[in-house]
């Protein structure tokens, strides 16, 4: 459908073509997901939820309405929740390095802890290189005439086949080893 639009004269506009699959893909990306704006500031902990924000808001409130019982209310009430979200928190941080089998969630797990960041990739905005290449193999299917053949087999090659009863034969035991003492 795209590619008949961008067709003229059995020629077909490489450009017109990516913008409009590009355009479409686009479209549908709107028309199924929702946008939702996120607040992020540069100091915010990890361990502020919406429920912590939420007590924020409501000694804020007891604070500004002068009640002193309320305040007194909201301050402990806060107090409760940022130190239960904190410990759920550590939970979290914590489950990242209950199995030793996933190397990726330790990593992880390791980076929240200290506090790694990766350094941004900066992509270079320079295209020469780009074009270089496009003209260094671009010149590579200019000069091949020949059109693409396929090989055949030596006569005496056997060819691989599997077949579903030949896999049925093989033994899928798996053996149960202890998992790995923990460290102390």
């Amino acid at each position: 459908m795209f590619k008949q639009a961008a067709t003229y004269n059995h020629h077909t506009n490489i450009q017109e073509y990516t913008d409009t699959v590009t355009a479409y893909i686009s479209k549908c990306v709107d028309d199924v997901t929702e946008t939702k704006t996120i607040t992020v500031r540069a100091n915010q902990k990890p361990w502020l939820t919406g429920d912590v924000h939420r007590l924020l808001r409501a000694r804020n409130a007891a604070f500004r309405a002068g009640d002193e019982a309320g305040l007194r209310t909201a301050r402990a009430n806060l107090s409760r929740g940022i130190k239960e979200a904190k410990r759920q928190y550590t939970g979290r941080i914590a489950h990242r390095f209950s199995d030793s089998r996933d190397t990726r969630s330790l990593w992880q797990g390791i980076q929240t802890i200290t506090g790694y960041k990766p350094r941004p990739q900066v992509c270079d905005s320079d295209i020469t290189l780009l074009n270089n290449l496009n003209d260094f193999f671009a010149h590579f299917e200019a000069s091949n005439n020949t059109p693409a053949q396929k090989t055949p087999p030596p006569p005496n090659d056997q060819v691989l086949s599997l077949s579903p009863a030949s896999t049925l034969d093989y033994d899928t035991t798996t053996v149960n080893t202890p998992p790995p003492a923990p460290l102390t």
